[in-house]
């Protein structure tokens, strides 16, 4: 069981307000209050509730409460996100209506797109990341592809299986001078 809900001000002149999901209110509600009377964070929401009259002058209600244990909370509160558009909320909703999640999306992976246009799943990013050439600078390029020079082999029409970063000094040397005609 899960709960969406919102937390607004009981100064009816200040319009803002706040939509999160739990699985335990009374929890997170204390949460909530505890982050704001210590008042040692960044949190956007919590200097805005401290700044019109602390906790106490805030209140919660519950918008919904999902019983269904197969339903995502994320997903729904993205719906409301996406509806009532919250003001202080810091985080974006992550779907649209319509656009069903498919299984990376599911497991809370995100697409990244490299400045080399490729795209990826955040797992894969890291790897393609070591490699490309927006990513890495040109030192390291460099030395990458020094060593692949190194592991591919050629066979040199002579005979002579050299590695493919050595084929010019190869095709210079005097062995392959006296077996070519």
């Amino acid at each position: 069981m899960g709960f969406i809900y919102k937390i607004y001000c009981k100064d009816s002149n200040i319009k803002d307000f706040y939509i999160g999901k739990t699985q335990e209110i009374k929890c997170r509600m204390s949460q909530h209050k505890s982050a704001c009377i210590r008042n040692n964070t960044n949190s956007y929401l919590y200097k805005f509730i401290n700044l019109y009259g602390g906790w106490n002058n805030w209140d919660y209600e519950i918008i919904q409460e999902v019983t269904n244990k197969k339903i995502d909370l994320g997903d729904i509160e993205n719906e409301y996100l996406l509806i009532y558009k919250p003001t202080l909320n810091t985080q974006q909703p992550t779907l649209e209506f319509g656009i069903k999640k498919d299984y990376n999306q599911t497991i809370k992976k995100k697409k990244v797109i490299c400045k080399c246009g490729d795209e990826y799943w955040d797992t894969e990013f890291i790897k393609h990341k070591k490699i490309c050439m927006w990513k890495v600078g040109r030192d390291e390029i460099n030395k990458l592809k020094t060593e692949l020079n190194r592991t591919i082999q050629i066979s040199c029409y002579c005979g002579a299986i050299v590695c493919k970063g050595s084929l010019t000094r190869h095709l210079r040397s005097n062995k392959h001078l006296k077996l070519t005609p």
